[in-house]
């Protein structure tokens, strides 16, 4: 790589015509030599071969001066007496044999020659290394290539030892000489052989030094070599990762004790992620932690060596889990393995304590161990906490006998353990083993990576896309895949994130391209989807206006099927060639009630049967992913009775947002008792998803903000979920927005000339939007639409602050002006006479389907049903919840006879079973 900040001068048009890349090495010369940006084959080859010759030519000058200068000058010496000759050479006529060690003893080559020998060597290696290390240093070997090996900055620690041993010969002979009188005595002798050990041992301790450093050298050239990128260097080059101490532990190898960072960018940049990436390439080279101080004027971090402290467990995992097992089986379960995670690490400065001034301790470490003694956690829930995986070995009995007890058991472990536990179940081997899985964030925000989205390419990112909605343990993304499950069935009960779940796929759907229509019986989160590119169909609410919006949409999507099937009859080739529409269905067992109601108020006595409705809903069901059209149904309680078995079956995608709280729950939307029961309960947006090949994973939903309808709403968004709503809109709108025209507008009950039926709702039209700005909540000109009759509510007695109330027709009690109009003293008052004295049928409504959990104190419940004779009680107080023998959830109706207020009694069922219920008017 090119040095940043530097410019490659131009080349001539010859070796412009080289090849960019650099070619392999041509000779061992090449390899050692830095390489430069710019050059050329033909420059490098030559720069080879030039190498050669300059070798070539100082071995020969070497000779030369060796010829006429050194060895006349080594022969006068040899030849001519002198002390030192005397000294080093016994006396000879021929000094060269005895160089040759020819006729002499084995003093003279041990103690002379050798140490000479040694010493010569031991400089030629010192000025090699030390011209290496000058330029490893200036940065003349700082460009390597993949597969090349960095040398650095390399110790002598060869030099040194072969030093060493010479100066050690060299003093042993020169002892041996000068004390041989004194060793004719044994004392003397004793005494030289203490000497020598002393001198051979503190050889081996120097020798062990030197090795130490060597290896302390390399360390800092690899943590050169990894951290150089990080402290803003381009290039590498010895000493800017330096060793101010090292450490040299016993029995344990060497290490640095301190080193100093020099880094070549401004000091501002210097933070916390810099500071943890050097300390964790630290760790990996050195296996030590160390502790930065930051030179902000020398632009030098100092990183000093510290000590960690790990905590003692005071009672072992077994000793925690082993109460536990036994309530979970029995007493005869034996646990076989438990791994644990090692305890967070201490670092010894923050375990010491603290002092406010001399003899005086700080108060606040006296409140914490108060606080710890009265608090209910202790060191035991720290080591459940660390606790990875335990294998338990079990007795077959009947609480492992079925799927449910085992799935409970399940249940008890991530209750007490904490977090999401999987289990692997041998009943072969009567052996079970628990394994923590990773854990899910509590917010994630969804995927913002989009294709290009043109209106000719929506087919094609139909029949190829996945859309997202969550995420599992394991980091892998969980998506709706429409090839594999044509509609997507979510249940969830309230304010567990299921909208949350619906709103990410009609905006993933929409920033895609897709056509969206969205059915919101609730009313409350679609406001702002009016405006949303590509939703081109919004109906609100359960009012008389809104269920004739949800009438009209589901006959146009049941119309838009229709025709798509025609056409497939025609011309089968169509059947993958149609835009795709996704239909949007929050609160589907409310939709479905309210229809039913809204078909038995205006059908008239040619209209019998289910509603038209549930006929489009079942057939859109079971046949609409046959030609690009897919729903997705939010529900709090999958319930047959409000989706039918056959178009149940096409749901093979299901969610369960939240922890089902029973079998027969986890068995109505999973098929399975175990299912979503042991989800950690309390995170929003935590859930059990079902994928198309039968597999369960407990996952989290993505969180998308809701749309905002208004100004106070956007105001309330952070920055970061205006972002998130930004980019998903950031797409051009190709289905035009659409509206109802209701057939209930200007309609009056009162009037005997108009005519009304459930047909003529139905056939409610839907327009464009721009041809009927009246209808659009989004244009000045919309016009509200009035209510046929609207009922008292609890704020008529309060004043209203609105602007902008909807007009209304006068009710029978009010005046024209909506003031309170006096009953006449001898007229019937509320419509019925003094004597009339009301029935059951006067008080209460028809029967209709509700949830157990949704019946209240002075309703009707049908506790018979049995071979079609109804048996209706008068339910005298609240039902209340109680669990049953397998800790399941019941709940307790009380009741008593409806004529004469006897023969009281109670029965219980599950929450979430569907009872045939009479509610009084008021309700």
């Amino acid at each position: 790589m090119a040095p940043s900040g530097k410019t490659v001068p131009a080349k001539s048009s010859s070796s412009a015509a080289a090849p960019s890349g650099r070619p392999y090495a041509t000779s061992g010369a090449e390899l050692n030599r830095p390489y430069v940006p710019g050059e050329s084959a033909a420059e490098q080859k030559q720069a080879a071969e030039s190498w050669r010759w300059i070798l070539m030519a100082a071995l020969a000058v070497a000779v030369v001066l060796g010829y006429t200068k050194v060895w006349p000058a080594a022969q006068e010496f040899l030849y001519r007496p002198s002390p030192a000759r005397d000294y080093l050479l016994p006396p000879s006529p021929e000094p060269l044999y005895v160089i040759a060690g020819v006729g002499v003893g084995w003093f003279w080559i041990l103690f002379i020659a050798a140490p000479v020998v040694a010493a010569v060597l031991a400089a030629l290696w010192w000025a090699m290394l030390s011209w290496s290390n000058h330029r490893a240093r200036s940065g003349h070997i700082g460009q390597v290539r993949p597969g090349q090996h960095w040398t650095g900055e390399q110790y002598p620690t060869v030099p040194l030892i072969l030093a060493g041993a010479a100066v050690l010969l060299a003093a042993s002979g020169v002892l041996l000489r000068w004390a041989a009188p004194s060793a004719t005595h044994l004392p003397g002798r004793l005494l030289v052989v203490a000497v020598l050990v002393t001198a051979a041992f503190g050889f081996w301790q120097y020798a062990r030094w030197a090795y130490a450093r060597g290896l302390v050298t390399r360390q800092i050239n690899k943590i050169t070599f990894l951290i150089s990128p990080a402290l803003g260097w381009p290039d590498l080059r010895a000493g800017r990762v330096r060793v101010e101490r090292c450490a040299h532990p016993r029995g344990k190898p060497a290490f640095p004790k301190v080193i100093k960072l020099l880094y070549g960018q401004h000091p501002r940049s210097v933070g916390e992620e810099l500071t943890a990436e050097i300390a964790a390439v630290l760790h990996e080279v050195t296996r030590r932690t160390y502790v930065f101080e930051h030179d902000p004027l020398a632009r030098a971090l100092t990183a000093t060596e510290t000590v960690v402290v790990e905590e003692d467990v005071v009672v072992d995992a077994e000793s925690v889990l082993a109460p536990l097992v036994a309530s979970w089986f029995d007493a005869a379960a034996q646990i076989a393995s438990v791994t644990v995670d090692k305890p967070a690490p201490v670092l010894d400065s923050a375990v010491s304590t603290v002092a406010h001034g001399e003899g005086t301790m700080n108060p606040q470490l006296d409140m914490d161990d108060e606080l710890a003694a009265r608090s209910a956690s202790t060191g035991n829930d720290a080591i459940a906490a660390r606790i990875r995986e335990f294998t338990v070995g079990f007795a077959y009995n009947l609480k492992v006998s079925s799927a449910f007890r085992r799935g409970a058991i399940e249940g008890m472990v991530s209750d007490s353990l904490g977090g999401s536990w999987e289990a692997e179940w041998s009943m072969a081997s009567r052996r079970v083993r628990f394994v923590r899985s990773p854990g899910l964030p509590t917010m994630v925000d969804p995927p913002l990576d989009f294709p290009d989205v043109t209106r000719a390419s929506v087919r094609s990112l139909y029949k190829n896309t996945v859309i997202p909605f969550g995420i599992d343990a394991y980091g892998n993304v969980v998506g709706w895949d429409f090839k594999q499950s044509p509609h997507f069935l979510i249940a969830g009960a309230t304010s567990t994130g299921k909208t949350s779940v619906l709103m990410t796929i009609a905006t993933q759907c929409a920033r895609r391209g897709f056509n969206v229509v969205w059915v919101d019986p609730k009313g409350f989160d679609s406001p702002g989807m009016r405006s949303w590119p590509n939703v081109s169909l919004v109906t609100a609410g359960t009012d008389e206006d809104g269920l004739v919006g949800h009438t009209a949409a589901l006959r146009l999507i049941a119309d838009t099927m229709t025709d798509r099937l025609s056409q497939v009859k025609i011309n089968p080739n169509r059947a993958d060639d149609f835009d795709p529409i996704i239909v949007i269905t929050d609160e589907f067992s409310n939709l479905a009630v309210a229809l039913g109601q809204f078909y038995k108020t205006y059908k008239t006595s040619k209209e019998r049967g289910e509603p038209p409705t549930a006929t489009d809903i079942g057939i859109l069901l079971r046949t609409a992913r046959a030609v690009g059209i897919h729903m997705a149904l939010g529900i709090q309680r999958p319930d047959t009775m409000f989706i039918a078995g056959e178009a149940r079956d096409n749901t093979a995608l299901r969610v369960a947002m939240g922890r089902l709280r029973s079998k027969d729950a986890a068995i109505m939307m999973f098929n399975d008792a175990v299912a979503g029961t042991r989800l950690q309960p309390g995170i929003k947006g935590r859930g059990t998803v079902q994928l198309p090949d039968g597999s369960f994973r407990e996952m989290q939903a993505f969180y998308t903000p809701r749309v905002p309808a208004t100004e106070e709403q956007d105001a309330a968004l952070t920055d970061h979920e205006r972002a998130i709503l930004t980019e998903l809109q950031n797409v051009d709108s190709f289905w035009p927005r659409r509206v109802v025209d209701s057939a209930l507008r200007g309609y009056d009950p009162e009037d005997d000339e108009q005519e009304m039926s459930f047909k003529m709702i139905r056939e409610s039209p839907v327009v464009l939007a721009s041809d009927r700005p009246d209808l659009d909540p989004l244009h000045p000109s919309y016009v509200r639409p009035m209510m046929a009759l609207r009922r008292p509510t609890m704020d008529d007695e309060h004043g209203d602050t609105s602007e902008d109330l909807p007009a209304t027709h006068p009710s029978p009690a009010t005046g024209p002006d909506g003031a309170a109009k006096p009953a006449p003293f001898n007229e019937a008052v509320d419509g019925f006479d003094d004597e009339y004295l009301p029935t059951v049928d006067d008080e209460y409504g028809p029967p209709i389907p509700v949830s157990a959990n949704e019946l209240q104190h002075g309703d009707l419940v049908n506790i018979g049903d049995i071979d079609g004779v109804m048996d209706w009680k008068y339910v005298h107080a609240e039902p209340y919840l109680t669990d049953d023998v397998d800790g399941g959830d019941r709940l307790v109706i009380p009741y008593r006879d409806l004529d004469d207020g006897r023969h009281a009694g109670d029965i219980d069922v599950d929450p979430y079973e569907v009872m045939q219920a009479r509610q009084l008017h008021m309700h």
